[in-house]
C-alpha cells in the first residue's frame, strides 16, 4: 500500500510539473521593433565582400550573431571575413596596413554589430576608433522554486537591444544603421541566444528592405 501511495505521488508531482511547463510554453512569444536609416547617398548601394565586427563580451552571443550573418550573406553572393580573423587583436592595425587588407580581399564594406548601445554610439566607432569600444549585454531572468528532486520554471523573460552600422570602405562613411529591441517571455524564447539570433534575423530582413541585399 504504501508503495502504491508512493508512485501515486510521483505521478502527480510528474503532471504537475508537466502543466507548469506546457503553461509557460503555450504563453512563449517574442517580439522584435527596429529602425533602419540608409543615408542618401548610399540608396542603391550594395557590397560584393565585407567584414563583420561584432562587440560583445559574450562569446556564444558573437559566435552566434556571426554565424547566422555569415550564412545569410553567402547564400545571396556576399564574401563575408570576419574582422578579427583579419585584424588579430595582437597588435594596433594602422589605417594604412587595413587598407591594404581591404584591397588584397577586394572588401568594399563592414558591418559593426552592437549590443546594449544605439547605432549613433556604433557610428563613432566604425568611423574614428575601430575596434575600441565595449558593449553589454542584457540577460535573462528566470524563477524557480520546488524539492532536491523537482524544479519548475514558472516565469522566464528576456529583453535585449542590438544596433548595426554599415560603413562605406572606400569612403569611410556610413551607408546604413538600424536599432533593434527584442523581448521574450517564456522558456521557449528566453536567452542570450534566443535574442541573438533575432538581433541577426533583424539585421538582414533590414539590409534586404533598404535593398542593400538580395532578397
Amino acid at each position: 500500500m504504501y508503495v502504491h501511495t508512493k508512485f501515486i505521488s510521483a505521478t502527480v508531482i510528474a503532471v504537475f510539473l508537466f502543466a507548469i511547463a506546457l503553461s509557460d510554453t503555450s504563453h512563449a512569444f517574442r517580439s522584435t521593433k527596429q529602425e533602419s536609416f540608409t543615408d542618401p547617398d548610399y540608396l542603391d548601394y550594395q557590397p560584393k565582400a565585407m567584414t563583420i565586427l561584432v562587440l560583445s563580451d559574450n562569446l556564444e552571443v558573437r559566435k552566434i550573431i556571426e554565424k547566422r550573418l555569415i550564412k545569410d550573406f553567402e547564400k545571396r553572393g556576399i564574401k563575408v571575413f570576419l574582422h578579427d580573423k583579419l585584424f588579430p587583436p595582437t597588435r594596433d592595425w594602422e589605417d594604412v596596413q587595413r587598407g591594404e587588407i581591404y584591397k588584397r580581399y577586394s572588401i568594399d564594406a563592414e558591418l559593426i554589430v552592437g549590443i546594449g548601445t544605439s547605432s549613433q554610439q556604433i557610428s563613432q566607432v566604425g568611423t574614428q576608433s575601430w575596434g575600441s569600444a565595449t558593449a553589454t549585454a542584457y540577460g535573462n531572468s528566470a524563477r524557480a522554486y520546488g524539492s532536491s528532486t523537482t524544479t519548475a520554471i514558472i516565469k522566464a523573460k528576456s529583453n535585449a537591444s542590438f544596433s548595426g552600422v554599415m560603413i562605406d570602405l572606400s569612403e569611410n562613411r556610413i551607408a546604413w544603421t538600424t536599432d533593434i529591441y527584442t523581448k521574450a517571455s517564456g522558456t521557449l524564447f528566453v536567452g542570450d541566444k534566443g535574442d541573438a539570433k533575432a538581433a541577426a534575423k533583424a539585421i538582414v530582413k533590414g539590409l534586404i528592405e533598404n535593398r542593400h541585399i538580395p532578397k
